[in-house]
């Protein structure tokens, strides 16, 4: 009786390795996981030390805009988004002139406070509107092209090797993974990374850089309450590469899962009880990684040293080229530039200006956001 039972048992277990998704069997590579230490602090980061020169672009004021939720920077072209105030999308050439612009609560194709990406495919602009899973294809006249259904809701996506990364960011726990991989011809997910746990408290965030491309040829990632960055290669393996530990004051790994609501959460903040990666990582010329922190209340920066495997935390960038204002972060990247943003009511409250700045870009509340181009 013990011969046919071994039997079942192996050709079970044969059925069952042979009929495991590719997807599952390739989902992580093994590269080593470096464990990041050694994290010290300073006060700001330059722009000299991040970039050659800078250049300041400031947006045409037919478009005013409170705040930008996103920015996308392309072939001399600047898509800016503001859904919580002017609820507009604008399109400006490479001097800020104004090209068009949509007011989203006017215009019902769109859910304007449903869009959470925009991104470029083939010279156009994509933006996505979450709430109704909907791609909207626009030219830089933001004339709509075409739209595609989508089978979820992304909180970011990622064009890549002719698939695209997304980020679900908790939205869609029933997918019980929170990035996929997605082959837009075929309209078919064909790989999913990092299982959500489904006792998780959802903590839903706006992120503005939640993928980013290296010139490794690699796309590096990274999520709040993860403290890891992870990489995508070209085959779409997945691998853990930097784990940052912050010591006595880092989140335990099933942290989300005791949270009981929001309160818990602002508690903890509130007292600073702990420090964790936030995401949104940038390369730097030679490779470094520039990414965001929680620390308690407050959030600031980090730069990891992908040589020597150590990393800083700062509160800030400084423009130590033109103005000497600072900066919180980055609110887009490429390979050639950053781009970090300032109201030009801010500038008009800075009180260390220049004549030659008041000059040429009359900082008011009237006028519209500046744009601070760091080549890299």
């Amino acid at each position: 009786m013990k011969k046919p039972t071994f039997l079942i048992c192996l050709i079970v277990i044969a059925l069952f390795i042979k009929c495991t998704p590719k997807t599952e069997t390739q989902q992580f590579q093994s590269t080593p996981l470096i464990v990041i230490e050694d994290i010290n602090e300073r006060k700001e980061m330059l722009f000299s030390e991040i970039g050659k020169n800078i250049d300041i672009i400031q947006l045409d004021n037919d478009c005013l805009m409170g705040q930008i939720n996103k920015l996308v920077y392309s072939d001399n072209k600047f898509f800016a988004l503001d859904i919580d105030q002017c609820g507009c999308l604008c399109s400006f050439d490479e001097t800020g002139k104004l090209i068009n612009k949509l007011d989203l609560k006017v215009d019902t194709k769109f859910q304007f406070d449903g869009i959470t990406e925009m991104f470029m495919v083939e010279g156009n602009l994509v933006v996505h509107d979450a709430s109704r899973k909907t791609n909207f294809h626009l030219n830089e006249n933001l004339e709509v092209l075409k739209t595609e259904k989508l089978p979820f809701q992304a909180n970011a996506i990622f064009p890549f090797n002719s698939s695209w990364l997304v980020f679900l960011n908790y939205i869609q726990p029933e997918y019980k993974y929170d990035v996929l991989v997605y082959n837009p011809d075929k309209e078919e997910i064909t790989n999913n990374f990092l299982p959500i746990r489904q006792d998780d408290y959802v903590y839903i965030y706006e992120d503005r850089s939640t993928f980013s491309l290296n010139r490794d040829g690699k796309v590096y990632f990274s999520r709040a309450f993860n403290d890891t960055i992870y990489s995508i290669d070209q085959d779409f393996n997945f691998s853990p590469v930097y784990y940052l530990d912050f010591g006595s004051s880092k989140t335990p790994p099933d942290y989300l899962s005791k949270i009981g609501d929001a309160m818990d959460l602002m508690r903890d903040f509130r007292e600073a009880k702990y420090t964790f990666l936030y995401g949104n990582p940038h390369f730097t010329r030679k490779g470094d990684i520039l990414a965001q922190v929680q620390k308690g209340n407050s959030g600031q920066n980090i730069l990891i040293d992908t040589k020597k495997n150590e990393a800083f935390l700062f509160d800030n960038f400084k423009d130590d080229y033109i103005t000497g204002l600072p900066f919180h972060s980055p609110i887009f990247s490429n390979e050639k530039h950053f781009i970090f943003e300032v109201s030009s009511e801010i500038l008009s409250n800075s009180g260390s200006l220049s004549e030659d700045i008041i000059m040429r870009f009359n900082p008011s509340p009237e006028n519209n956001f500046l744009l601070f181009l760091v080549e890299k």
